[in-house]
């Protein structure tokens, strides 16, 4: 039986159950407010390092004047995948990370949720049955939309919905208002949040830049301060999202089920 996709307010992404454990704290332990500081502090620097590795994927939002349009090879099954799926990706030369601009310098607000809604819009997308065929993957089993398409994400999507969420656990008590009597309060349980803590690491250390960044002296707040300005090739969000928006599966638009 189909289900109407309207029954929603998240992606689908969000509402599908990963295998991670749901990991709980007994409202009364003594070691709570220890362990829950250590969280925060733990979670925060995780949170700025790979929020400073990302954001070189932000050029949705972010310009930098001076890019130099190159073609570089992907990896081997990204390179693959792309090429069958036609999509039209797109290099540049530019810093490895850039100052922190507006709105992401922001602390949560309608207008930085927007900026990340915008950012992952094309978080669920269809993927015909030609292109599965293509893509040599085991049908069995797999979930499918009306119009016989299957369900897909593109990988760094989920990267950075992993990102995003790890974000708001961080503000946690600005968005338990809205997310503490949702159907979706599983995904800022601590597994969730072990969980895409560990698929970033993972990602990082399978894509990790190995591009060398020298450390500028200063007198205040610290001893030394790394440069990011060293150079190094980066997708063109735009190139990407050019192919993931049109297929964009949108809450209320469609239904889905199961084999």
């Amino acid at each position: 039986m189909c289900k109407d996709s309207g029954d929603f307010q998240v992606p689908l992404l969000e509402n599908i159950r990963s295998n991670e454990p749901s990991i709980h704290q007994p409202s009364h332990s003594r070691r709570e407010p220890f362990f829950r500081i250590s969280l925060f502090f733990f979670i925060h620097l995780i949170y700025f390092t790979l929020l400073s590795y990302i954001a070189v994927l932000g050029t949705l939002y972010i310009r930098q004047p001076l890019c130099t349009s190159v073609s570089v090879p992907l990896s081997s099954a990204t390179s693959e995948h792309a090429k069958l799926l036609q999509m039209p990706l797109e290099f540049e030369e530019r810093s490895a990370w850039l100052p922190l601009q507006a709105p992401w310098d922001q602390e949560p607000s309608p207008t930085l949720d927007q900026a990340w809604a915008d950012l992952m819009f094309g978080l669920n997308v269809r993927v015909t049955a030609d292109e599965v065929e293509s893509l040599g993957f085991n049908t069995t089993d797999r979930l499918r939309v009306n119009g016989g398409d299957y369900f897909g994400v593109v990988g760094v999507y989920h990267q950075i919905h992993c990102l995003n969420s790890i974000r708001m656990m961080l503000y946690w008590d600005y968005y338990k208002i809205r997310f503490a009597n949702s159907t979706d309060s599983e995904l800022f349980t601590l597994g969730h949040t072990a969980h895409c803590i560990d698929t970033l690491r993972q990602w990082l250390m399978c894509h990790g830049g190995v591009e060398i960044h020298l450390a500028n002296w200063v007198d205040t707040p610290a001893e030394r301060e790394l440069d990011g300005a060293t150079s190094t090739t980066c997708l063109k969000w735009d190139s990407l999202a050019a192919w993931t928006r049109p297929r964009t599966l949108v809450p209320g638009t469609y239904t889905y089920r199961q084999p």
